[in-house]
C-alpha cells in the first residue's frame, strides 16, 4: 500500500520518536536474555530468565509447561556466565534463540524505514540526533547480531540424527545435555522463518507437521507429540491442546515457504530422502510419486487451514465461544472461554491475511 508523502513523513516520525527507546529495549533483551558469549563478545546463545529447572515449567516463555531440556543444578550453579569458556549452568532455548533472530530482522527493517530521507541528505549522512548512530551502523550492529545467532542456531540446536532442533543445557559438571520434545518449540525456527528453503531443517519441521504421531490431527496441530513422555502430564496446558496463535504461526510460514520453494526450485522428496507418505496428503502420495517439497508445503497448507476453521466452526456453533485452545484428541474447546485474544486470529486464517 502506498502512503502519500504527508502520511510516510508522519508515520517516519513516529518511527523516529520511538526508535530510542525500541533499540534500548532490544538491546536489554539481547543482553539480559543471553546465556553465552563466544571469545570476541558475540552472543551465540539465549534462554528463558526466571524459569523453574526442578519443576521444568518456564512461564517467561509463555509456553508455560511445555518440558524444557532437564538437569539439577547444585551450588555451583550461576545463572549468568561471565566466562566464555566455563559451560557450567549454561542453558539454551531454541524458541528464543529464533525470536531474537526474528527481531534483528525487524530492527533492521525499521531502521531501514526510518533512514529514508529526503533526496538532498545521503544514509550515510544521516543519523537519529538522540541515538547518535549513523543508521547504516545500526542496521549493521543488528545485522552482527543475527549472524552470531543464525551460525549459532545450527551449531548448538539442530540435532542430526534426530532431525529436530531441541534445547540444551550444561550441567553443574559441565555436561551437554540436549532433550528431544518435538512440538511447538522444536517448529520455531521454522516458524520464524529462521531455516532455509529446501533445508533438511524444513522438511523435518513439514514432516514433523504433517504426522499424526506427531503433530497433525484433524483439527490442527497439537502443542507436543504423542510419543513425548511429558504429553497429557500435569498441568497439560502446552502438552497437547491445540492452540490457535501457533497454527496461525505455522499457517503463517508455510505460506512463506510455498513462495520460496517455487515448482521449478524444489526438488523431488524423494531425493531427499523423506518418506513421501508423511509429508503430503494420501491423494498426493498415490497421485504423483515425485512430489516436490512446494506441493509437499502447499497441501499441508491447504489441508491445516481447512480443517483448524472447521473445528473453530463446529465448537462456536456447539458452544456459542471460541476458546483458549482445544483439545488434540475430539477438537473440543478447552481452558477459558470466551477468549477472544488470540484465537481470533481465526477471522485473519478466515481471510488469509498473514
Amino acid at each position: 500500500m502506498q502512503l502519500s508523502q504527508s502520511r510516510a513523513e508522519q508515520s517516519r516520525a513516529v518511527v523516529h520518536k520511538y526508535l530510542p527507546s525500541l533499540h534500548a529495549h532490544v538491546e536489554w533483551y539481547y543482553r539480559m536474555e543471553s546465556s553465552h558469549t563466544n571469545v570476541a563478545g558475540a552472543v551465540t546463545s539465549m534462554a528463558w530468565r526466571g524459569r523453574n529447572i526442578e519443576a521444568n515449567k518456564c512461564l517467561p516463555s509463555g509456553l508455560d509447561d511445555y518440558p524444557r531440556a532437564e538437569w539439577q543444578p547444585n551450588a555451583t550453579y550461576r545463572l549468568k556466565i561471565n566466562d566464555p569458556t566455563d559451560l557450567r549452568g549454561v542453558e539454551g532455548h531454541v524458541d528464543l534463540h529464533s525470536w531474537m533472530i526474528a527481531l534483528c530482522n525487524t530492527m533492521i527493517n525499521i531502521v531501514k524505514y526510518a533512514a529514508q530521507t529526503p533526496a538532498h541528505i545521503t544514509v550515510q549522512q544521516h543519523q537519529h540526533q538522540q541515538l547518535q548512530l549513523p543508521f547504516p551502523a545500526l542496521i549493521q550492529q543488528y545485522r552482527s547480531y543475527r549472524s552470531a545467532l543464525q551460525s549459532s542456531l545450527l551449531n548448538l540446536h539442530w540435532l542430526e540424527d534426530h532431525s529436530t532442533f531441541a534445547d540444551y543445557a550444561y550441567d553443574s559438571d559441565g555436561m551437554l545435555h540436549h532433550q528431544v520434545h518435538i512440538g511447538y518449540v522444536s517448529l520455531v525456527p521454522t516458524l520464524l522463518g529462521c531455516v532455509k528453503a529446501n533445508s533438511l531443517q524444513l522438511v523435518a519441521a513439514v514432516e514433523q507437521m504433517r504426522e499424526s504421531r506427531h503433530l497433525w490431527t484433524p483439527y490442527g496441530l497439537r502443542s507436543l507429540s504423542p510419543d513425548d513422555p511429558y504429553y497429557r502430564t500435569d498441568d497439560n496446558y502446552w502438552r497437547s491442546p491445540i492452540w490457535i496463535n501457533i497454527n496461525y504461526m505455522a499457517l503463517v510460514a508455510l505460506q512463506h515457504y510455498a513462495q520460496l520453494t517455487s515448482p521449478h526450485l524444489s526438488s523431488p522428496l524423494r531425493r531427499l530422502q523423506t518418506p513421501l507418505a508423511h509429508m503430503v496428503s494420501p491423494e498426493l502420495a498415490r497421485a504423483d510419486p515425485n512430489a516436490t517439497l512446494h506441493q509437499a508445503i502447499t497441501s499441508l497448507y491447504d489441508d491445516l487451514r481447512h480443517d483448524l476453521l472447521a473445528n473453530l466452526q463446529l465448537e462456536w456453533q456447539r458452544t456459542g465461544y471460541i476458546w483458549e485452545h482445544y483439545n488434540d484428541d475430539d477438537g473440543l474447546g478447552d481452558g477459558a472461554h470466551p477468549f477472544t485474544g488470540w484465537s481470533t486470529l481465526t477471522l485473519l486464517i478466515m481471510a488469509e491475511t498473514y
